[in-house]
Protein backbone atom coordinates (compact mmCIF):
# COMPACT_ATOMS: atom_id res chain seq x y z
CA UNK A 1 0.00 0.00 0.00
CA UNK A 2 1.21 3.30 -0.84
CA UNK A 3 1.51 5.93 1.83
CA UNK A 4 2.50 9.20 1.35
CA UNK A 5 3.23 11.41 4.66
CA UNK A 6 5.52 14.30 5.73
CA UNK A 7 8.72 11.63 5.97
CA UNK A 8 8.70 10.07 2.54
CA UNK A 9 7.03 13.00 0.33
CA UNK A 10 10.02 13.68 -1.38
CA UNK A 11 10.40 10.09 -2.62
CA UNK A 12 7.29 10.22 -4.63
CA UNK A 13 6.33 11.82 -7.55
CA UNK A 14 2.76 13.62 -6.55
CA UNK A 15 2.07 14.12 -10.38
CA UNK A 16 2.10 10.72 -10.74
CA UNK A 17 -0.76 9.65 -8.45
CA UNK A 18 -3.52 10.74 -9.85
CA UNK A 19 -5.66 8.17 -8.28
CA UNK A 20 -3.93 8.33 -4.44
CA UNK A 21 -6.37 9.55 -2.01
CA UNK A 22 -6.34 12.47 0.29
CA UNK A 23 -6.58 11.80 4.24
CA UNK A 24 -7.17 15.00 6.36
CA UNK A 25 -4.94 13.88 9.50
CA UNK A 26 -5.44 17.77 11.08
CA UNK A 27 -6.08 21.22 11.10
CA UNK A 28 -4.16 23.44 9.13
CA UNK A 29 -3.31 27.23 9.85
CA UNK A 30 -3.61 28.40 6.63
CA UNK A 31 -4.19 32.00 6.03
CA UNK A 32 -5.61 34.01 2.86
CA UNK A 33 -6.73 36.53 1.63
CA UNK A 34 -9.55 38.82 -0.04
CA UNK A 35 -7.72 39.06 -3.55
CA UNK A 36 -9.24 37.63 -6.46
CA UNK A 37 -7.82 36.85 -9.88
CA UNK A 38 -9.80 36.92 -13.37
CA UNK A 39 -12.96 36.81 -10.86
CA UNK A 40 -12.13 34.02 -8.70
CA UNK A 41 -10.38 34.05 -5.37
CA UNK A 42 -6.89 34.07 -4.79
CA UNK A 43 -5.30 30.19 -5.08
CA UNK A 44 -4.55 30.11 -1.29
CA UNK A 45 -3.69 27.20 0.74
CA UNK A 46 -6.53 28.64 2.93
CA UNK A 47 -8.75 29.03 -0.20
CA UNK A 48 -8.11 25.37 -1.46
CA UNK A 49 -8.97 23.98 1.70
CA UNK A 50 -11.87 24.61 1.19
CA UNK A 51 -12.85 22.66 -0.99
CA UNK A 52 -10.36 19.32 0.00
CA UNK A 53 -12.14 16.67 1.82
CA UNK A 54 -10.85 12.87 3.33
CA UNK A 55 -11.39 10.28 0.66
CA UNK A 56 -10.92 12.89 -2.28
CA UNK A 57 -8.68 11.55 -4.97
CA UNK A 58 -5.83 14.15 -6.30
CA UNK A 59 -7.40 13.82 -10.14
CA UNK A 60 -10.45 15.09 -8.20
CA UNK A 61 -7.97 17.99 -5.79
CA UNK A 62 -6.54 19.19 -9.49
CA UNK A 63 -10.06 19.39 -11.34
CA UNK A 64 -10.77 21.61 -8.38
CA UNK A 65 -8.00 23.79 -8.38
CA UNK A 66 -8.79 24.22 -12.20
CA UNK A 67 -12.22 25.21 -11.78
CA UNK A 68 -11.85 27.58 -8.84
CA UNK A 69 -8.65 29.36 -9.32
CA UNK A 70 -7.06 31.21 -12.50
CA UNK A 71 -3.73 30.24 -13.42
CA UNK A 72 -2.97 34.24 -13.88
CA UNK A 73 -2.63 33.94 -10.02
CA UNK A 74 0.80 34.13 -9.31
CA UNK A 75 0.12 31.33 -6.13
CA UNK A 76 -2.06 28.89 -8.82
CA UNK A 77 0.15 25.66 -8.53
CA UNK A 78 -1.51 21.85 -8.61
CA UNK A 79 0.73 20.80 -5.97
CA UNK A 80 2.82 23.44 -3.92
CA UNK A 81 -0.15 24.31 -1.47
CA UNK A 82 -0.79 20.14 -1.52
CA UNK A 83 3.39 19.52 -0.46
CA UNK A 84 3.08 21.90 2.22
CA UNK A 85 0.11 20.26 3.38
CA UNK A 86 2.02 17.23 3.40
CA UNK A 87 5.08 18.08 4.48
CA UNK A 88 3.12 20.37 7.72
CA UNK A 89 1.62 16.64 8.79
CA UNK A 90 -2.16 18.21 7.78
CA UNK A 91 -2.36 15.51 4.83
CA UNK A 92 -1.16 12.25 3.74
CA UNK A 93 -2.09 10.63 0.81
CA UNK A 94 -3.21 7.12 0.78
CA UNK A 95 -3.96 4.21 -1.92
Amino acid sequence: MVKVTADNYRDFEIQELGNIKIIICGASNRRGSQKQFNGKPNCSGQNINKHVYSGMTLSEYWATIKAHFSPADPQYDLNKHLKYDIQQGHIELHE
